[in-house]
This record gives structure tokens, sequence and C-alpha cells, in this order.
């Protein structure tokens, strides 16, 4: 009896501590034999004697429903054993997760006469669960907000695991389980030699823990794509690379952009006229090529930052203009061109053709004005000398 009663008392506190309670139903009369720990779990008092049809009547709608369709699966196998997860309404309102385990004692028609099992509260499991995909979903919505797909490379065992998304951005189907040959079968030409060269710097300097590099690919249709990857080096004590994970993002439109920002660079650099651009925000001058400092003798140091009216003589200004030359013009109405006259650092004038533009970025919004200059003098003296023989 006394080590009934011991072996009692470490069920009871197991099932406690497991936040469980053993259940039985009889299937005859259709009663379920109670215990205080049951009770505590489904919200009733300790010693209350629990009705069938109520307790039933908490089962969330079609959780029941599936339990007994579990159970008639295992009959059909023929098993006696089961076990699902159902949603329970506590007598307090609460919404309880359950998991049911049960045994059936199966008669002579192989239908239950009773049933005994557990019930153990998976609530917070189950809130756990929730959670992660909540977690994941909202990754999932970031990186597909960002055009980005995650990457990770086993380095002891050359694999891949590759996304759909990985796929699509290095030109394969969606469904390919992608391996180291087919990703560097994707480098350009001209790079893979530099690629690979860097990627071995970085593999055997214990030290880099972190990457961040973009490479060029060159898919099946003749296209180049930009990718950057950016992620950390997993290494073992002895400092070797074991894994590559971070994620990918297509970067060709900004490559593209930069390579056009480039080229518009070295015309503007190299173009003989003068070419200025005014800050909308303050109408101070934020860019001067070498065309401007010929024509107006500052340098590109003394000239940013400098107010609007730096090359502007009051005297001579057009009815167009006023204190800011063409810039308030440009920005009310888009574009501007017109003869006028500014002056140099020295204080000499120039006739010069203005052509002024409103600048605006990818959003609409209005950036200032860039304005070019061009020497018209030799112009103007044609055109008096015309003058004077007509």
């Amino acid at each position: 009896e006394a080590a009934r009663r011991g072996s009692e008392s470490r069920l009871r506190l197991a099932v406690d501590a497991g936040r469980m309670a053993v259940w039985e139903l009889d299937s005859a009369t259709d009663t379920i034999t109670t215990s205080p720990e049951l009770n505590r779990l489904f919200g009733y008092p300790p010693e209350a004697q629990l009705d069938v049809a109520e307790v039933r009547s908490r089962y969330y709608p079609g959780d029941r429903e599936r339990l007994v369709g579990l159970a008639m699966d295992a009959i059909g196998r023929g098993e006696n054993f089961f076990e699902g997860e159902y949603r329970f309404y506590r007598l307090d309102g609460s919404l309880r997760w359950f998991l049911m385990r049960a045994e059936m004692n199966l008669g002579p028609d192989g239908t239950p006469t009773k049933s005994v099992g557990v019930i153990l509260d998976i609530t917070g499991r189950k809130q756990n669960e929730e959670d992660l995909r909540e977690r994941e979903q909202e990754l999932r919505t970031a990186l597909e907000a960002g055009a980005l797909a995650i990457f990770d490379y086993d380095h002891q065992k050359g694999e891949v695991r590759s996304s759909p998304r990985l796929n699509e951005l290095y030109g394969y189907p969606a469904d390919r389980r992608l391996t180291i040959g087919d990703t560097r079968a994707r480098y350009h030409p001209e790079d893979a030699e530099e690629i690979f060269r860097t990627f071995r710097l970085q593999q055997e300097d214990p030290s880099m823990r972190q990457f961040d590099w973009t490479l060029r690919l060159l898919l099946p249709d003749g296209a180049a794509r930009w990718l950057n990857g950016r992620g950390e080096y997993v290494r073992d004590e002895a400092g070797r690379v074991l894994r590559s994970q971070g994620i990918m993002m297509d970067v060709t439109q900004q490559k593209r952009a930069e390579e056009a920002n480039a080229r518009l660079a070295a015309i503007v650099s190299s173009s003989p006229d003068a070419i200025v651009s005014f800050g909308a925000e303050n109408k101070r001058v934020r860019t001067w090529n070498r065309g401007a400092t010929v024509l107006f003798g500052y340098t590109e140091a003394e000239a940013l930052d400098a107010p609007v009216d730096l090359l502007i003589p009051p005297q001579h200004l057009t009815e167009a203009e006023n204190q800011t030359g063409v810039f308030d013009l440009a920005m009310a109405e888009g574009q501007v061109r017109l003869d006028t006259i500014r002056r140099r650092k020295d204080g000499s004038l120039v006739d010069v053709s203005v052509s002024a533009t409103r600048m605006t970025d990818a959003a609409g919004r209005v950036l200032g004005v860039s304005v070019i200059f061009r020497d018209i003098t030799e112009r103007k003296r044609w055109e008096e000398h015309q003058q004077l023989l007509i």
C-alpha cells in the first residue's frame, strides 16, 4: 500500500507538472470519469461531476467531429489508438488548445466500448507556433516587397538551399534544386576570375565574418543581371568556413542608373558649355562643371554653395528675369530659354544664352534648377556687324 501511494503521488506530480489529466469515457453509458486534473484543465471546480453533453458543447466548432474522424480512421486501419489536437472553451470562456491521446477498447462489432487516455494543455506551444508563423509571414512579406532572396550554402556538402526567388534571380526554373555549379555557371565570363579570387580571399581570412559583394551574371537570353549578396560566414573553431548565409538582391536597375549617371557626369564634365545646378531649398550652387570655370573664372570650390545671384549683374537683367536670374521663372514654368548678360569673377560682362530646366526626381519631387550657359559673344558681334551693314 505504501508503494502504491508513492507511485500514485509520483503520477500525480507528473500529471500536474505536464498540465495534463487522465480521462475515461464509457461509451455504453456515455459518461466520463472526472478527476481534479481534468476539471482544472476544463475550468470546472475540482470535485464537479462533468456532464458529457455540456462538455461536448464547449468544443470549438468542427473540432469534435475531426476527433471522431481520427478515431474512425484508426479503427479502419485496425488500430485502437489515436491522438489529435482540438480547441476547447473553458467555463470562463477562454479558448484553450488540448492534445488528446486515447486508447479504445473495441467490442465484437469493432465499435468502442470504453476509451481511456490523457489530455495535455498545449496552448502555450500553439501560441508559439502561431507567433512563429506570423514572424515568418512578416519576413516573407518583407523579402517579397524588397525583391530579396535568402541563400544558405553548405561549403562542406557543396549544397545550396534554394528557393523560387533565388532560382528566379539566377535564371532557373522555380522548382529546380540549385547546386553551386548552377550559380557559378551564371557568372559573367568577364568577371568570373575576379569573383573566384574575391571569394577565395574572403574565405581564407579567418577574421572575415560579414560579407557584402556585388557580382554580374550573364543569363541564357544574353541579358546581364547584377546581384548584391550580404550575410555572414559561419566558421568552425579553426576558422574554416562551414556555411555562407545571407540575402540576395537584384541591383540591376541601380547599376544601370549608376552607369547612366557616370556617363552623364562625364558628358557634363567635358562639355565646353557652362553647366550649373541650383538647389530648390536654398537657391545655392550645387554643381559646377569645368566649362563654368572656363567661362566665369570661378573654380568649383569657390562656386559651390554660392548664392543664386553669383553671376547676375542687376543692371543688365532682361524683362523676364528678376534678382534670381531665370531661377524663379524656371521653377514656375519648367523650362526657360533666353539671351542675357552674366558677370565673370573679374567683374567683366559676357553675353550668354541661357537654357534653364526645373529638375525633379522619379517621385516628382522638385530638386532645383539646372542651367546651361553658352558664350554668345561672337554671335552678338556678328549680329552688331550685320546691323551696322544694314
